[in-house]
């Protein structure tokens, strides 16, 4: 039978899969925001949790003026981009 391990990226990958650079990634490293494995003192990051903690900050912060992501096996792509205006003016009725 064989066994479904996660994968596992380094700082330089995650950076080029989740468009973000690696200064912000070490950053967010440094505050324990994002998970993160130090084997043999090398930084890794396991593929699966990384997209589980992406869909968290997703459910977290609001999609306003965002480009809303999902992270696939190849990498991300970009679904659509939310425009969200003040709801008074949205709802507001036409003079």
């Amino acid at each position: 039978m064989k066994e479904n391990l996660n994968k596992y990226l380094t700082v330089k990958e995650l950076s080029e899969w989740v468009n973000l650079s690696e200064s912000h990634i070490y950053a967010l490293k440094s505050k324990k925001k994002i998970p993160f494995v130090k084997i043999g003192g090398k930084l890794l990051f396991d593929s699966v949790k990384i997209k589980d903690w992406i869909e968290e900050q997703q459910k977290q912060e609001p999609q306003e003026n965002t480009n809303a992501v999902e992270v696939g096996v190849g990498g991300i792509a970009v679904l659509n981009q939310t425009i969200n205006q003040n709801e008074d003016i949205v709802n507001s009725p036409l003079d």
